[in-house]
C-alpha cells in the first residue's frame, strides 16, 4: 500500500491554449505523465488536443500520455452527470484504484477540456475522491498559477 499522505495529483483544463502553451504549463511543474480523463478527446475545433495528437505531442517531449476516459470520465453508465452515482460505479472505483497506482515516484496531471476546475469534473468529482483518500489535488491555472483543491460542502458529508 501507498504512503498516501505524500501522494500528490494536479489537474488542468486545456480550454482553447495551443499546443505550446499547454506543453509549457505542464512542463513548468514537472508533469512526467498526463492522465486525460475526458470521455470524448476528440474536438473538430481543437484538433491539437485530439487524443493521438496530445499524445504524441506530450510524448516528443518526454511526457507519458494515458487515456482513462472510460474509467473517469464525467458521464455515468446512464449517460447523466450525476457525480454521486458515478462515484459509486465500479468502473469508476477501478479507474480511482489504477490512478492511485500511477501516482508514486510521478507527477501526474489530470486533463480535460474545461479551463475552470470549479466546474470541471476534475474538481467536482475526482479531486474530491483523491483527498478522501488523503492525497493532495492541485489545479493549474491557465495563468500559471495553482490553486489546492478544497473539499466542496456536497462532499463534506458521509455518502
Amino acid at each position: 500500500m501507498h504512503d498516501v499522505e505524500s501522494l500528490k495529483c494536479y489537474t488542468i483544463g486545456h480550454s482553447e491554449l495551443g499546443a505550446e502553451e499547454f506543453l509549457s504549463l505542464v512542463s513548468t511543474r514537472f508533469i512526467d505523465l498526463v492522465v486525460d480523463v475526458r470521455a470524448f478527446p476528440y474536438l473538430n475545433h481543437l484538433p491539437q488536443f485530439d487524443r493521438n495528437r496530445i499524445d504524441a505531442l506530450l510524448h516528443k517531449s518526454g511526457i507519458n500520455y494515458i487515456w482513462m476516459g472510460l474509467l473517469l470520465g464525467n458521464l455515468t453508465a446512464s449517460g447523466r452527470l450525476d457525480p454521486v452515482e458515478r462515484e459509486r460505479e465500479i468502473t469508476y472505483q477501478e479507474g480511482i484504484k489504477k490512478l492511485m497506482d500511477l501516482l508514486p515516484g510521478r507527477r501526474v496531471c489530470l486533463l480535460s477540456t474545461e479551463a475552470d476546475w470549479r466546474v470541471s469534473h476534475r474538481h467536482t468529482l475526482i479531486a474530491q475522491t483523491l483527498m478522501r483518500y488523503g492525497i493532495e489535488v492541485f489545479h493549474l491555472e491557465l495563468d500559471g498559477t495553482v490553486t489546492p483543491a478544497q473539499q466542496d460542502l456536497f462532499h463534506m458529508e458521509e455518502n
